[in-house]
């Protein structure tokens, strides 16, 4: 169990990335698809990660039955772990957003333009899962 916790988020990226490389012809207008889930990850990036970073102050500075409860258990390493993988994750994809307009002007094509958005969504496709596992693991914690 905590080998799939600790790795379904760069596995189901990296499934998700290789199935839209590989049927990238399918998707039509890619690029279109590529540069909206860019937009939308860079808003809902940094608004997790102004979220993430409030959390992580909290949870160093509360002290509480419930926090003392999850250090106590062991648990707290690991839902701390999660939280940095959160955050970095969240300042990459921001960054990615801010390269891809560099990216774009050395105009890449056939097979290099596939990785390129294949490897775009995999950031943000991971970007996203770290978030949710962070999320479940929290409430889990929480709610013991």
């Amino acid at each position: 169990m905590k080998f799939w916790e600790k790795f379904w988020p760069i596995i189901m990226s990296l499934l998700c990335a290789l199935t839209f490389h590989f049927l990238q012809d399918k998707f039509g207008e890619a690029d279109k698809l590529v540069g909206k889930l860019l937009d939308s990850a860079l808003v809902v990036a940094g608004t997790l990660l102004g979220f993430l970073l409030t959390i992580t102050t909290i949870m160093n500075t509360i002290h509480t039955r419930r926090m003392a409860f999850i250090k106590e258990t062991g648990n707290y390493p690991v839902l701390h772990n999660y939280l940095k993988i959160a955050i970095i994750l969240n300042i990459v994809t921001i960054s990615l957003v801010i390269v891809t307009p560099f990216v774009s002007a050395l105009k890449p094509t056939g097979i290099a333009l596939n990785i390129t958005y294949s490897t775009q969504l995999f950031i943000i496709l991971w970007n996203w899962f770290a978030n949710i596992r962070f999320t479940i693991v929290f409430i889990k914690l929480l709610s013991e």
